[in-house]
Order: C-alpha cells, then sequence, then structure tokens
C-alpha cells in the first residue's frame, strides 16, 4: 500500500478519490464519487476498469475513502478478523501501530473485546495510539528497554501489569504490517517468539 502513494519508480499508480464531472457509462453519473488508478492530476479521463469502488459515504469526509473505509480499512478487517481471529479477552500486539493500517487495527480489536497494545516510534506516537487510536497500551521500539517493556518486566508494568499476556497458554495475536516480517527492530521479534 505504501507504494500507491508515490507515482515515481513505482509498479502502480495512485489510488484517488474523485468526482465524476462527464460521464459516457450508463453506470456512471456526473457527481458521483468514485475511489480508483486515477494518477496524480486534477482531471484525468479513464475506463471503467481504473475505477475502485464508488463512494456512497457521502456525509463523511471524502478523505475517509482513501483510508478507514478504503483499503486500509479492508486491510485491517480481512486480517485482523480472518486471520488474526481475535477472541474477547485477548491480547492484540501491532506493529506500526499509529500508521494507517497499525492505527485502525487498534481500534477493531478494542471493539471486538481484546486488549490492543501498539508499538510505535517516539513518544508521540505512541501518546497518539492511547489517546487516538482507543490503544490500552503503546510501547517505543526506539526504548532503550524494549525487552523488558514487551516482556511486561519494565516498570510501566506496575501500571498495567503484564501488559501483554504474553505468558506461555496466553491467548495473543501479532499484527505485523511490516513487509520484512520483524517490525524493522530484530528485538521485537526475538523477545516475542523467543519467550512465547
Amino acid at each position: 500500500m505504501r507504494g500507491w502513494i508515490a507515482d515515481a519508480g513505482n509498479c502502480s499508480a495512485p489510488v484517488k478519490i474523485g468526482e465524476v464531472i462527464a460521464s459516457r457509462h450508463p453506470d456512471y453519473a456526473v457527481g458521483e464519487i468514485v475511489t480508483g488508478w486515477f494518477g496524480w492530476q486534477e482531471r484525468s479521463a479513464v475506463g471503467v476498469s481504473a475505477i475502485v469502488r464508488r463512494v456512497t459515504e457521502t456525509d463523511l469526509p471524502l478523505s475517509l475513502a482513501l483510508g478507514v473505509l478504503g483499503i486500509n480499512g479492508v486491510t485491517t478487517h480481512l486480517a485482523l478478523t480472518m486471520i488474526g481471529d481475535p477472541q474477547p479477552g485477548q491480547t492484540v500486539l501491532v506493529s506500526t501501530a499509529a500508521g494507517a493500517v497499525g492505527s485502525t487495527v487498534g481500534q477493531i480489536a478494542t471493539i471486538l473485546g481484546c486488549r490492543a497494545v501498539g508499538i510505535a516510534g517516539g513518544p508521540a506516537k505512541t501518546e497518539q495510539c492511547r489517546t487516538k487510536f482507543g490503544y490500552a497500551d503503546a510501547v517505543d521500539y526506539k526504548a532503550p528497554d524494549l525487552g523488558d517493556a514487551l516482556s511486561g518486566s519494565d516498570r510501566r508494568a506496575q501500571a498495567t501489569p503484564r501488559s501483554w499476556s504474553f505468558q506461555k497458554g496466553a491467548r495473543r495475536s501479532f499484527f505485523e504490517t511490516l513487509p520484512d516480517g520483524t517490525s524493522g527492530n530484530s528485538s521485537i521479534t526475538s523477545t516475542l517468539f523467543g519467550t512465547l
């Protein structure tokens, strides 16, 4: 998905949102809002195959059609509910928790009755996870005590005892949002998967 936001040196055109200003196709009327492969320009003439979907949520900000109501939301919902299969009471740990997909994972996991814990870079992003994205807790992967924080043995664990519940036998999920599968930090993977 990151590739869609930059056109240069990319294998696919960026996804955009736009209003139909002229149409010769019976399925698309002037004034409708659509998302699709329109490129970086003010106006584009495209065939129906370039349209991804018709935006029906016109009472909400249009930008949501490219985020939580678009591919980011679809990615989150399908990956979390169909692959992760979280159950109420489960802890869901999310990498890149302040990103487009990660921020949505925390909200959906919480709605499903799970305890969402985010991993993000820096105090501002971890605070954003806790205050804006519904996470019960968040860990700064840039902090020197990352291993202790993930294992629940750091000082913050007193405020949130065993905040990840990653002891053996506990029901938990790790939602990885980075393509390399290591959360950009090998100590996260070794701490989580080396101690389960």
